[in-house]
Formats: C-alpha cells, sequence, structure tokens
C-alpha cells in the first residue's frame, strides 16, 4: 500500500493475525511492503524527542534513537495515541453502534485467547515482530505537513514534520520498542510519487526478487553497525547464466 494505502495496510498488519512468522495461516510465504503513509500507528506510548521532529527537511539519513513518553493533554482532549495513531482505546466494547475503533477492538478481542487479551499491545507487538515487513519512503518528501501536504493534526505531529521525517522516526520506534528488531527500508530517489515507488529496485526486489531488468537482483553492503551510511548498490543481471554488474548507483538503504 502507498500514502493513505499504506497507512490502512501498517495498521492491518499490526491487528491482523495474517503473516505471522512470514506466512498466511494457510502456509503461504506474505510479505508486506508499506509505501509513504502520511502516518504510522506506533506501538507504545513513547513518541519522538522533539529533535527528532523539527519542521525542518532533515534528510534521508536522519535517525532518532530518543522516544519519550507524551504528556496526556499535548493534545489537548485529543488521546495522542488512540487506535490509529498508537493502540490506545482498543478494548473490548459489548455496546451496540459501530465506529472504526469499536470494530478494530472487538476484531483484535475476537482474534486473540482471553489470556492474551489482558496483555493485548503486547501480543500484538509479538505478532507484528514476525511478520516480513518493508517500508519504502521518498527521498524528497518532505514538505511540511502544516503547510497541508499531509496530516497535520496534533497527533500526527508528534510522530514528526513530514513523511519522510516520521517514516524514519517510525524505523527508529520499531527497533526501539521491539527489542532486537531491525527495521527494514528503502528510501527511492522522489517525492510523494507512487509511481517511483512501485519502480524502484527496492520495490522490484522484495515484490518480485528483480530490480530492473529481467532476473535482476539489488545487492545492498550494509554496515554491520546498521546505521542508514552511504554505499554503492550494485544492479546483477543474470545474461546467460553469468551475473554481469551494471550500472553501479548511489543509494541508501537500510537491511
Amino acid at each position: 500500500g502507498f500514502s493513505s494505502g499504506g497507512q490502512m495496510v501498517l495498521r492491518w498488519a499490526i491487528t491482523s493475525t495474517e503473516g505471522i512468522d512470514g506466512k498466511t495461516k494457510d502456509g503461504k510465504e506474505l510479505r508486506i511492503v508499506i509505501g509513504s503513509p502520511s502516518t504510522v500507528m506506533y506501538l507504545d506510548e513513547k513518541r519522538p524527542a522533539k529533535k527528532c521532529s523539527p519542521n525542518e527537511d532533515t534528510g534521508k539519513l536522519h535517525h532518532c534513537h530518543d522516544f519519550q513518553v507524551q504528556a496526556a493533554d499535548v493534545c489537548g482532549p485529543h488521546d495522542y495515541d488512540q487506535y490509529g495513531f498508537g493502540l490506545g482505546g482498543l478494548r473490548w466494547h459489548s455496546g451496540v453502534g459501530s465506529s472504526i475503533r469499536l470494530d478494530v477492538s472487538n476484531y483484535v478481542h475476537a482474534t486473540t485467547s482471553k489470556s492474551d487479551q489482558k496483555h493485548l499491545r503486547s501480543t500484538l507487538v509479538k505478532r507484528f515482530a514476525s511478520k516480513d515487513i518493508r517500508f519504502l519512503f521518498g527521498s524528497h518528501d518532505t514538505k511540511s505537513c502544516l503547510k497541508g501536504i499531509c496530516s497535520g493534526d496534533c497527533q500526527s505531529m508528534t510522530q514528526g514534520a513530514n513523511r519522510l521525517q516520521r517514516g524514519l522516526n517510525y524505523m527508529g520506534h520499531l527497533e526501539n520498542a521491539i527489542p532486537g528488531y531491525k527495521a527494514i527500508f528503502g528510501i527511492f530517489e522522489g517525492g510523494h510519487d507512487h509511481i517511483k515507488a512501485f519502480n524502484s529496485d527496492h520495490f522490484g526486489s522484495w515484490a518480485f526478487h528483480h530490480g530492473r531488468g529481467k532476473q535482476a537482483s539489488v545487492v545492498a553492503h550494509t554496515s554491520p553497525m546498521h546505521k542508514a551510511t552511504e554505499r554503492v548498490v550494485q544492479l546483477e543481471v543474470s545474461v546467460g547464466g553469468t551475473p554481469r554488474v551494471i550500472a553501479p548507483h548511489f543509494d541508501y538503504i537500510i537491511n
């Protein structure tokens, strides 16, 4: 999913029983690719520290290590951690009526055991951590959300000031919230552009196991420190069974 589709897919990935251990419930391999969502759903009540979210283009090497629980009234009467922005409010509701939060609450309770319901947040986090999930962000998707480009309400702004910054903050959050977790993401050259996202080598490699050209694969050489650094990505194309390197180019990718 891309943009609002990415928001939907991320919420589904966190709450659904599909994809646990990288497989569907009937045993088929399932990889989930999420592109440039305007907002994301946090797994705990912490959000990026203010220094991680200045209202400026912080670039594709931006990374956040500092996450803090926000004041309860940071967004006035609106809970910054309510479902959609976090896992807050997902309680069992026995009353009539319908809302997105009520429907999701009833769904997650119906798909978890009674013992797990006592620790619902940790149960959903454990499910999510086992899934094969990849993220895509545009290198120039950096326009301020306060200008109406993306969600600019208080709950959204606690996550970052633009889509790229929010996405990279979220990569740090996942690694902060889930012990030992390594977020997998790629950054394509472009703005908020689904065509460039779906034509990127990252998406081609993840979704179809190839990059540009038939039977091509992206080979990324990553640092052992698992940091966002510039490195050469070599595109290998199998020609007559012999791999040949073509068009090395610079990119940023985390594996």
